[in-house]
């Protein structure tokens, strides 16, 4: 019988099995192990310190552990975390990637991490200089929610599943932030590379789907994607869009208050923003909640106005869409869920003591209309009353749920609140119950104190990063000549309200001086006066009410942007990208983690190649069908021969 001879290649030799998988792991260990010549500072993250701390055991880690502790706190002076991310020793960009690289260490030490990390995107200020980093951590926090487990049904998630979750939002929160500015122009390399991770988002829905915060977040992220795509190819469309109507009059609303104007103008652009809030995208209209979340932490009457308005006692004109047409019980679960949430901080966070009370429980007020009718608003408690008579959608209820526990674990600690911590828990008794409640009060917890623990890295002072975003937002030049000029017709109104205000002081002080001429004029003038409609917030308010229609019609025009501002981000940039690309620590970790994936992917090939020999001689065996005696046959003659 002829003997066709196939050549078997042997990588190693012709040894075992097990001699085989041994020398590919001494193989792999060496190659992680293996690092360059260039002599690291004792400060500096490598990664062979990693593979050290994740090879050893958790009980064997007490030196790492406190070299780990140590390296960590030189990247929180580092991230600025107590002085507002600003100083002489703050290096923000290098801060954030050396956190991403240490959040590779397993055990607590991560944790520690990520709650330093998403203190950092809290509290840093906004800048280009951060923008090659954001881009890392946005592709690094992907990869994290890829491998995190899918979470049981009877298991709430973990402190690494929630700190994950609010490092995504806040990253891709700042992403869309320096898209509005039109810092991201020339970043097509950045932008392209975000491209292929977001490709398909199906895995964020399969990592959160157990709750109705996946679905936020898969809408928060999809919605940059949908920019991310257009700024590449058809930038000037995209520009476009990114500021709606309902936020324009919110940010022109937040500039009036932070600058002192006068109350006209400030509620004008208020009943403006609420006018039509809800319309724009998605994006938009949660930047308009968050907008208005740092205003009423502050502003008692915008508070109540808000309030009234979600109750439906606020005569604004109907336009479509927003939420001065219906209450609350007849929006949708995602714009239910946004006010739950504004209530919730301003709860918790609010400046002063009537405010917080103020969200928590509507008082009635009689100072938001003209008639004096007494109204309230909806706050937390009055939505929970509210389920009693009222079918709300299950997220609105989930997010109501959340929002009391909330309040409960933060007012607990504090003594001069704790009975609202009781209060909370005796109106959650009070809701509708479900299976699930064990796990989502449990879930509630982790997240209330995830947050605690992240306030605690901040200073007390801070400025989040809304309140930062909202400061330059208010600063920022933007193309918006068609709102500016077309609102002179009312400013011009505010103007004229205003010398009518005087006029009628005026009058009351000659009244009141006893010039009965002045006080007999003014009652013919009122006897020949026709009925007005009481359709606003008090006297200087009224006609504003009036004139929403006009504020609204002025926003839905389409306004004339002139084009993007023609410098490109490299000619801006250069530079300054040139020392983050060029840093020579920077080049070394990539070199060593290229590395490790080049030997890790050889590994593979070994082992499919052993495979492959394998199941070649089992077809060479089979194939010839040869016993033991007819092999020796063979295998004789070629020995003597050899």
């Amino acid at each position: 019988m002829p003997i066709e001879k196939v050549r078997v290649q042997h990588k190693f030799g012709i040894i075992s099995h097990y001699h085989r998988h041994e020398l590919l792991e001494r193989m792999s260990a060496a190659s992680k192990t293996k690092t360059s010549n260039t002599k690291h500072q004792p400060s500096e993250i490598t990664h062979e310190f990693i593979s050290n701390y994740n090879r050893t055991h958790t009980l064997d880690r007490k030196k790492l552990d406190i070299q780990a502790t140590q390296l960590l706190e030189r990247i929180k002076r580092r991230a600025g975390l107590l002085v507002g991310g600003s100083g002489a020793n703050v290096n923000i960009p290098r801060a954030w990637v050396e956190l991403c690289l240490l959040a590779r260490c397993e055990g607590k030490i991560k944790i520690d991490v990520l709650k330093s990390l998403a203190a950092s995107l809290q509290t840093a200020t906004m800048s280009v200089t951060h923008i090659p980093s954001l881009f890392l951590i946005a592709e690094t926090v992907l990869d994290w929610i890829k491998q995190l487990p899918q979470p049981a049904i009877s298991i709430s998630w973990s402190q690494e599943h929630i700190l994950i979750y609010n490092i995504a939002k806040m990253c891709f929160w700042r992403i869309y932030f320096h898209a509005i500015v039109y810092n991201l122009q020339g970043c097509d390399s950045f932008l392209m590379d975000l491209n292929w991770h977001l490709e398909n988002l199906d895995f964020i829905r399969t990592v959160f789907s157990q709750y109705p915060d996946g679905e936020i977040l898969l809408r928060h992220i999809s919605s940059i994607k949908k920019i991310t795509v257009g700024l590449v190819n058809k930038p000037a469309e995209v520009y476009r869009t990114l500021m709606g109507e309902s936020f324009m009059c919110c940010l022109e609303f937040y500039q009036s208050i932070r600058l002192g104007h006068d109350l006209n103008k400030s509620v004008g652009y208020l009943l403006a923003c609420l006018s039509v809030l809800g319309k724009d995208a998605h994006m938009i209209t949660q930047l308009c909640w968050e907008c208005l979340t740092v205003i009423c932490k502050k502003n008692l009457l915008s508070l109540q106005i808000v309030q009234t308005a979600a109750a439906g006692n606020l005569p604004i004109e109907k336009q479509e869409e927003g939420i001065g047409m219906t209450a609350f019980p007849e929006w949708n679960w995602v714009m239910a869920t946004q006010y739950i949430e504004f209530l919730r901080e301003i709860a918790m966070f609010g400046a002063t003591s009537d405010i917080q009370k103020s969200a928590i429980t509507a008082a009635t007020v009689t100072a938001v209309r003209v008639d004096a009718k007494a109204v309230a608003g909806y706050g937390l408690f009055d939505l929970v009353d509210l389920t009693h008579s009222s079918t709300l959608h299950v997220n609105a209820l989930y997010a109501l749920k959340t929002a009391l526990i909330y309040l409960a674990v933060r007012t607990k600690s504090d003594p001069l609140r704790y009975a609202v911590a009781n209060a909370a828990r005796i109106k959650l008794q009070k809701m509708p119950k479900d299976a699930d409640d064990p796990v989502l009060l449990a879930l509630a917890e982790t997240k209330a104190l995830c947050s605690e623990d992240t306030r605690s890295l901040m200073n007390s002072d801070y400025k989040d990063l809304f309140q930062n975003v909202f400061d330059l937002l208010a600063d920022f030049n933007f193309p918006r000549d068609a709102l500016t000029n077309k609102l002179k017709s009312s400013h011009q109104l505010n103007k004229t309200i205003k010398t009518n205000v005087k006029k009628e002081i005026s009058t009351d002080d000659k009244i009141a001086k006893g010039d009965t001429a002045t006080k007999n004029d003014l009652i013919t003038k009122e006897t020949q006066k026709p009925e007005v409609k009481s359709s606003g917030y008090g006297r200087v308010v009224t006609v504003l009410s009036q004139t929403t229609g006009e504020y609204y019609k002025v926003m839905t025009e389409k306004p004339t942007y002139p084009a993007a501002r023609p410098e490109s981000y490299h000619s801006r940039n250069s530079k300054i990208l040139s020392e983050v690309i060029k840093d020579q620590w920077y080049k070394e970790l990539m070199e060593v983690f290229r590395a490790s994936e080049n030997a890790q992917k050889s590994v593979k090939e070994c082992e499919e190649l052993s495979q492959q020999e394998a199941t070649e001689a089992e077809l060479f065996v089979q194939e010839l069908d040869l016993n033991k005696d007819e092999v020796c046959a063979v295998l004789h003659p070629l020995m003597e021969k050899s």
